[in-house]
């Protein structure tokens, strides 16, 4: 079994560093992607990859259960909202061709607010890299990640739909959460303001090979009350799970 999750901590999480150990003790992911985490050391988990996006400021990182991950090169105006390792010896992973890479990422939050162009300049840095290895990309893309249900009031632009089809064709990946939740509203995995929204911001994903779907079994966003309000984070973890 093989068990992926990803999650920003809003900020570094609680002020004592206890966010890292609340994931890892409620989620028991073998990868988990963060981001807006603070220096791994602070949490007790030195070995993880982690870059800041600026000195002193959150960043992405990458943590396993087991197994090793090689930090790979990425633009230097990417570090930090984006880490990615070669991913080696990890306990369970399903058969797939090639080296498996993995990315956590954080659209960066620049003053145009324009997060469609910034996740498609992300994967454009990550395209040449992953070319015939197998590749997995979470983290918070802060734009909708999966397709609107046609009963909810909010809709996809047609920058997000490009981008769904690029992860889908492009990248080979589907969308864990909604390639089991087909026909349903989206679920929420960010609270803005953390408040409630009728129609739900759901830009948090987690994204596998396609290969991958008849070994995905379960997919879900803890958004229970054990998970809301400060000093939590405005995000809600999303947990996926694969067995052959």
């Amino acid at each position: 079994m093989l068990k992926g999750a990803t999650h920003n901590l809003y900020r570094g999480g609680p002020e004592d560093y206890s966010a890292w150990t609340r994931d890892i003790n409620a989620l028991d992911p073998d990868l988990l992607l963060l981001q807006e985490s603070c220096d791994p050391a602070r949490y007790t988990y030195p070995s993880a990859l982690w870059a800041p996006v600026e000195a002193n400021r959150c960043g992405s990182a990458i943590h396993l259960k087991h197994g090793q991950a090689v930090e790979v090169s990425l633009p230097a105006e990417l570090r930090g909202w984006v880490i990615g390792a070669e991913v080696r010896e990890l306990a369970w992973y399903p058969a797939s061709p090639g080296a498996l890479y993995v990315f956590s990422l954080h659209a960066p939050d620049r003053p145009s607010h324009n997060y469609e162009r910034e996740v498609n300049a992300i994967l454009d840095a990550i395209a040449p890299l992953v070319a015939g290895h197998t590749v997995i990309i979470g983290g918070d893309f802060n734009l909708t990640v999966s397709a609107r249900h046609g009963s909810e009031e909010r809709r996809n632009t047609s920058g997000e739909e490009a981008i769904h089809r690029r992860l889908r064709e492009e990248f080979g990946l589907i969308n864990c959460w909604q390639t089991l939740h087909p026909d349903e509203a989206l679920q929420q995995t960010f609270r803005r303001y953390f408040s409630d929204d009728p129609q739900p911001f759901h830009i948090d994903g987690l994204f596998v090979p396609a290969a991958w779907q008849p070994l995905l079994k379960s997919c879900e966003v803890f958004n229970g009350p054990a998970w809301r309000g400060v000093p939590n984070s405005d995000h809600f973890p999303i947990l996926a799970t694969f067995a052959p």
